[in-house]
């Protein structure tokens, strides 16, 4: 898994999975050749978004782009309260291991994070909804 520290324009790393990916607080999410605007959702949270989708469906050749497209439908006003806490709930889980969003910890630990809280439903409704929002992406099935 790469990431894009971005670290001189914020001070802190954006974790993005292409080179060259970066949040733009305007709105914006964009990686290497793609870029989406963001009408609801806060650009770090689409972030933390696509980078949780990677976890449980992981494939190298599919870039970050399949997965902001799965996860598109988050981005309206009713869905993005539910992402917020998810993704705050997410961020407090990762305290315990020492971080202080789970978008800064390793992949090893994030795997730790999610089989500690399996029965939760957000990341069990992410689970559900990707299934049919990436799977069901042609040019993300040609690609595997």
């Amino acid at each position: 898994m790469r990431h894009q520290d971005a670290g001189a324009l914020t001070g802190a790393p954006v974790p993005m999975c292409e080179p060259g990916g970066l949040v733009i607080g305007s709105g914006f999410v964009a990686g290497a050749g793609w870029a989406m605007e963001l009408a609801h959702l806060a650009p770090g949270h689409m972030a933390s978004l696509i980078l949780l989708a990677r976890d449980l469906y992981p494939h190298g050749a599919l870039h970050d782009e399949a997965y902001a497209r799965a996860l598109l439908g988050y981005d309206r006003a009713r869905e993005a309260p539910e992402v917020a806490t998810g993704i705050a709930m997410l961020d407090a889980a990762a305290l315990g291991f020492g971080y202080r969003r789970y978008v800064d910890m390793p992949e090893t630990l994030r795997a730790g994070l999610r089989q500690e809280i399996p029965d939760c439903a957000f990341l069990a409704r992410l689970r559900r909804e990707l299934v049919t929002g990436l799977y069901g992406q042609p040019e993300a099935c040609a690609a595997l």
